[in-house]
């Protein structure tokens, strides 16, 4: 690759996964602030370890967490025992739902897409978990424009619905959709202010009683001479209503918000708002239909509430999801039902501000990624992304998706039709499964001979007993702080299993919270600062290989560095090995340096309640 290529492509996505570790090490020095800078977060696991992780970092952060789970179809359903088949994918769906309102912000809402099969299940537990009262609506969005023929005797089924539920529903915060060309076209008036048209200020529909509210319940005089004018008037508190102080003049009509069929109604303001709106021209008398009605101008607004019911030749799911794909990655790939990158867009866009964080952990090919990455570029935006997904699609689908996304806008057959690209970092991780900390796990006894060895053992008193106590060390083995850069475990991909190197650095990150905001390698330390979201301390962590940094070197990389003067900027320190930096207790009785060993031991057996 030339360099005048590069310069020609400022967006190119690089992979640093392809570089040494030096230079991935330089390039993160040159970061103040690293996790702002991240546009997003992409893990290669099974959806509740994943969230048990973000737990600590993200608790509270994330505006929007959008699921499209696997569903049970009639073609597609999951294989189950016996006659269990929806209490066992409330099972799989119930973990994460109920880890939900913990990781959201409290202005953050669910969005959960489903089809007909579990959309009563899940609605169930959506209540059970957030409550009835934060419930905010069901969509039914047509997806399958064609109609699906189930059985022979049933209409064709072309939709499928998302509830959505906030954490709090007095704090929820929804954008409005921004109004169609038609919308536009029907305000046909003008003035200086812009274009509007007149409607009626009687107001009508729900809560446009006088009973609702008594204070919009009041004459206004009109005469052909004068125009309109409130008269004076008293609140009679007790009586909670206006008191006329004076008499409508000869000339003078007295005009009260009753409809057609002599139902009392309200006014759409009170008598302060209609003095004012009558002054400013913005309420006049307008003859309809042989009556003259006392009519407000309405003017063309920002937007309007999404409806509950979606259809659009957009929110088609094989024009705008499968044929996507193809133009993606060409004719070759294979992927089930995705959705509308239109739909998700539209899902996600009215709970979300330019800033939020939007969190799928059933992320499939990628779709709700691509739509935020889709919505940056469509305002400029600063949202950012966590997918989650366990599927071997991960690498083939998932990853190269968002990749694609980010480079260009348009693409066909796999190859782009722009090269605007959306600046962007996004970080990925794979994360040890079940099966790979099954598999490193080594049974000892007090005499530090394998259990294993030449013995039958029973399957249920191993994982009672022994993957508690004997089996500890082997699932995180102390020693290899002594050496961190090189910790290995046997992870199985692709059928073969080989020895790995786990990054202990990051998965500490995680483990207490840190949003990190620099990563520096300096004379065989690593040091790492940031602040916590649990307590939101600043927070320094300094890595060794203990083998080769002694207690000496420590103390005096300490002392260089000038952390010895600075450590009043430090709320809290981790170091890995024993050390003989000097220590104080912090206001809450804890230590202020804290060995890493200690609290990555507590903290990776701590596993949050559901």
């Amino acid at each position: 690759v030339s360099i005048d290529f590069l310069k020609s492509q400022p967006n190119l996505v690089v992979d640093t996964r392809f570089f040494n570790e030096n230079f991935k090490e330089s390039l993160l020095s040159t970061f103040d602030d690293i996790d702002s800078n991240v546009t997003g977060l992409l893990l290669n696991s099974e959806n509740f370890q994943a969230n048990q992780l973000l737990l600590n970092k993200f608790s509270g952060k994330v505006d929007c967490v959008y699921i499209d789970p696997p569903y049970n179809t009639t073609e597609n359903a999951f294989l189950y025992k016996n006659n269990f088949k929806h209490s066992s994918w409330l099972s799989l769906m119930s973990n994460g739902i109920r880890l939900a309102p913990k990781i959201l912000s409290d202005n953050g809402a669910l969005l959960a897409a489903i089809d007909d099969t579990e959309t009563a299940s899940l609605r169930f537990l959506l209540e059970d978990v957030f409550g009835k009262n934060n419930f905010l609506g069901t969509i039914a969005a047509e997806i399958n424009p064609a109609g699906q023929n189930i059985r022979s005797n049933a209409p064709a089924r072309s939709h499928d619905y998302f509830h959505i539920f906030s954490k709090d529903i007095e704090k929820v915060k929804m954008r409005l959709r921004g109004l169609t060309k038609e919308e536009v076209a029907a305000f046909k008036l003008e003035d200086e202010q812009g274009k509007y048209n007149w409607d009626n200020l009687r107001r009508r529909g729900g809560n446009s009683r006088p009973s609702d509210r008594p204070k919009q319940w009041f004459p206004i005089f009109y005469s052909k001479e004068h125009g309109l004018r409130v008269p004076i008037m008293n609140w009679n508190e007790k009586g909670k209503q206006w008191d006329i102080i004076e008499d409508a003049k000869a000339n003078e009509e007295i005009m009260l918000p009753i409809d057609p069929k002599g139902i009392k109604r309200i006014w759409r303001t009170n008598p302060d708002g209609a003095t004012k709106g009558i002054n400013s021209g913005e309420i006049d008398v307008i003859e309809k239909a042989d009556r003259l009605e006392i009519s407000k101008k309405s003017r063309i607004p920002e937007g309007k509430k999404p409806k509950t019911l979606w259809y659009d030749s957009k929110y088609s799911g094989t024009s705008h999801g499968t044929k996507l794909l193809i133009k993606l990655f060409g004719p070759k790939v294979t992927f089930s039902y995705p959705k509308s990158i239109h739909l998700t867009e539209d899902a996600v866009r009215y709970w979300v501000d330019s800033n939020s964080i939007v969190l799928d952990y059933f992320a499939g090919s990628g779709t709700t990624g691509h739509a935020v990455v889709n919505l940056n570029r469509e305002d400029g935006g600063n949202r950012k992304f966590i997918l989650v997904e366990m599927g071997t699609y991960f690498y083939s689908a998932t990853k190269p998706r968002i990749v694609k996304s980010i480079y260009s806008s348009e693409w066909s057959n796999g190859l782009p039709l722009k090269g605007e690209g959306h600046s962007s970092i996004i970080k990925y991780h794979d994360l040890e499964s079940y099966e790979d900390t099954l598999l490193n796990i080594s049974l000892k006894n007090e005499e530090g001979s394998t259990l294993l060895e030449n013995s039958r053992f029973n399957e249920e008193y191993m994982l009672k007993y022994m993957l508690d106590l004997e089996s500890r060390d082997s699932m995180l083995n102390v020693d290899a702080f002594k050496a961190p850069f090189n910790y290995k475990l046997n992870i199985t991909r692709n059928n073969e299993s080989k020895e790995t190197v786990i990054d202990l650095v990051e998965t500490f990150n995680y483990l207490i919270g840190l949003h990190v905001k620099t990563i520096q390698s300096i004379k065989g330390f690593k040091v790492i600062t940031g602040v916590t979201n649990e307590r939101d301390e600043e927070t320094l962590i300094i890595w060794r290989n203990t083998e080769e940094k002694s207690n000496q070197d420590l103390n005096e990389f300490f002392t260089k560095m000038d952390f010895s003067t600075r450590d009043s900027e430090f709320q809290r320190i981790y170091v890995n090995g024993d050390n003989h930096i000097e220590n104080l207790k912090t206001g809450d009785d804890n230590w202020k340096v804290v060995l890493i060993e200690e609290e990555f031991m507590k903290r990776m057996f701590d596993v949050q309640d559901v």
